[in-house]
């Protein structure tokens, strides 16, 4: 597989589900059912430029399904598609997708985390006081973070931007008036990078369960007047496969490290309790993207989210962080059974490379702590027969 290191337009159509139910929590359900949907929509994308946007599709998506569809009631909630059934899993088989001849580059986080950046005056802290936080402008507005966190801290310090693959990516398969949830925001800086696209119609729901970055979260937030982007509740909230509540293991800001590589598991038992909820439990049927980076807990944010995939106005995209071991480039066995479940749901997956460093960085630092460094995901988006993302390697899931 090889590295993509700049970002083609999407060429595949996220359809309208063609499933729109007012209130996910209540039956029966409504779903609506569609006639010549498919011939509706290949002649309105015919008569699109050659050089046609992604929203460009999505408007021809959503036009066809106000003029070829209707709301009926569904006695079969799951609509056959089983989903009290168990999730596939690779099981304890060593079967991951190839990553073809180019192994993705060992992430080990460059350089001394303690060293001096040598940075123009852009990098200023705004924030006095000492503390082991600090606040400079960065390129999707004012941010306060840690500086010892590795990478996403690090990154902005040292450069004033973090992902920006990620946001050139996304903005692609968002618009304006969309929803988006961001579980694992840490700062907030996709949260920040993608309000503008989805403009004061749309909003973007921010889970950060840790309660010393989710209360850093907020306060970018409020410093940015990122009206549009919902740091969920006054205490933090960690989102799952089902309600309840999780315990999250205490934060030492004060050490160097990666602040946001936690994982929560139910045998944690030192730490703070916070509540947990799932997507679903949200109810937002207008949901477009679901991004997750939440070390190794995404498969359980994805089953939470079951209900809205099936049932809602729009299938949304998918967004989650891969984990894999970089010393024999196989995936985690969370990774591959979330590849599976994805697959189960009728989705298209892609491999997508985010780097961290680029030459043309915010702050034009010349020095690259990150080397060829890279973080992994996958975009999944609804399947249509005969596309493909132009630029993006396909994810192979093997046969068990």
């Amino acid at each position: 597989m090889r590295r993509i290191g700049h970002i083609s337009l999407l060429v595949l159509l996220l359809v309208a589900a063609g499933r729109c139910q007012d209130d996910l929590a209540d039956y029966p359900i409504k779903e609506e059912q569609c006639e010549n949907f498919g011939e509706c929509l290949t002649e309105c994308v015919k008569k699109l430029p050659p050089n046609r946007q992604f929203t460009e599709i999505l408007d021809c998506s959503d036009a066809c399904a106000v003029t070829h569809c209707k709301e009926v009631v569904v006695d079969d909630p799951t609509l056959g598609l089983g989903s009290t059934s168990k999730p596939p899993s690779f099981g304890g088989k060593k079967a991951p997708p190839s990553f073809g001849s180019n192994a993705p580059p060992n992430q080990q986080w460059g350089g001394q985390a303690g060293a001096a950046s040598v940075q123009p005056a852009l990098d200023e802290n705004l924030l006095p006081g000492g503390g082991p936080n600090e606040m400079q402008k960065t390129s999707v507005g004012t941010m306060m973070f840690n500086p010892k966190d590795m990478p996403v801290g690090r990154s902005i310090d040292k450069y004033g931007e973090y992902g920006r693959d990620e946001l050139e990516l996304l903005k692609q398969v968002i618009r304006k008036g969309d929803v988006i949830v961001d579980a694992g925001s840490m700062y907030g800086h996709t949260a920040l990078g993608l309000r503008s696209v989805v403009g004061d119609e749309g909003a973007i729901y921010a889970f950060e369960p840790q309660r010393i970055l989710h209360q850093i979260l907020c306060s970018n937030f409020a410093i940015n007047g990122a009206f549009n982007c919902h740091c969920r509740q006054t205490k933090q909230e960690a989102l799952g496969q089902k309600g309840g509540e999780i315990v999250v293991p205490a934060l030492d800001i004060e050490q160097e490290g990666c602040h946001g590589c936690t994982a929560l598991d139910a045998a944690n038992y030192l730490g703070e309790t916070v509540k947990m909820t799932t997507v679903d439990d949200l109810n937002l049927p207008k949901l477009r993207l679901l991004k997750a980076d939440v070390e190794g807990m995404e498969i359980d944010i994805v089953k939470g989210a079951v209900k809205t995939i099936q049932y809602a106005m729009f299938k949304p995209a998918l967004y989650v962080r891969a984990h894999y071991n970089p010393e024999d480039n196989t995936l985690s066995l969370k990774t591959q059974e979330l590849a599976r479940f994805i697959k189960g749901l009728n989705y298209d997956m892609y491999w997508h490379f985010v780097r961290l460093y680029y030459e043309d960085n915010f702050y034009s630092n010349a020095e690259n702590e990150f080397g060829e460094d890279t973080v992994l995901y996958i975009l999944a988006v609804p399947h249509v027969e005969g596309s493909s993302i132009e630029g993006l390697d396909p994810v192979e899931v093997p046969p068990l």
